[in-house]
């Protein structure tokens, strides 16, 4: 499981991706059922794993994660 760390930065960027609140997020959140993303939040998602992770994170990996958990425990792998 991701860290606390990952998954609370996680969230607060994806609430500003998608302009929600955080408080409507969890790690069961799905980025296309829940919050009907679109390939360009995936891209801004992609660019946001970048900078948390400090490695290049590609479009087609964090749009295979289907889930705010899924994509956490992506990043925890990158960051090594």
């Amino acid at each position: 499981m991701a860290s606390e760390e990952i998954v609370s930065q996680l969230i607060k960027s994806v609430a500003q991706i998608f302009n929600v609140s955080p408080d409507e997020l969890s790690v069961n959140t799905q980025f296309v059922d829940d919050l009907h993303a679109k390939s360009q939040n995936m891209w801004g998602l992609a660019a946001v794993a970048e900078r948390m992770c400090g490695v290049k994170v590609s479009y087609s990996d964090i749009n295979q994660c289907a889930t705010i958990g899924e994509a956490a425990e992506f990043l925890e792998k990158q960051k090594g």
